[in-house]
């Protein structure tokens, strides 16, 4: 059986398509959803991406993975604990 380019170009295009319209069908990722185990009033450490230990208690926790932290008295920062590879628990 013999193609010619049209024929094998008409295929490839068609094997896109289909391939486009199978993956618009797909779920969309999860949101981001806050670990479990973080729970206000809780202290935590961190090493950032720069070697430094960070250490924060949690005020607040949103949807999509956002928490607020206060890392010092009165210094509160919004951290996605999502996108941190490892945190400890701190004592009280």
């Amino acid at each position: 059986m013999k193609f010619n380019r049209n024929k094998i170009g008409l295929v490839v295009a068609a094997m896109i398509l289909a391939l486009t319209l199978t993956l618009s069908g797909c779920v969309p990722p999860a949101v981001n959803k806050t670990p479990d185990f973080l729970k206000v009033g809780s202290s935590y450490g961190v090493v950032t991406s720069f070697g430094k230990a960070l250490e924060f208690t949690v005020v607040e926790i949103r949807n999509a993975g956002w928490i607020l932290a206060e890392i010092f008295p009165d210094e509160y920062l919004w951290i996605n604990p999502t996108q941190l590879v490892m945190i400890n628990e701190r004592p009280q």
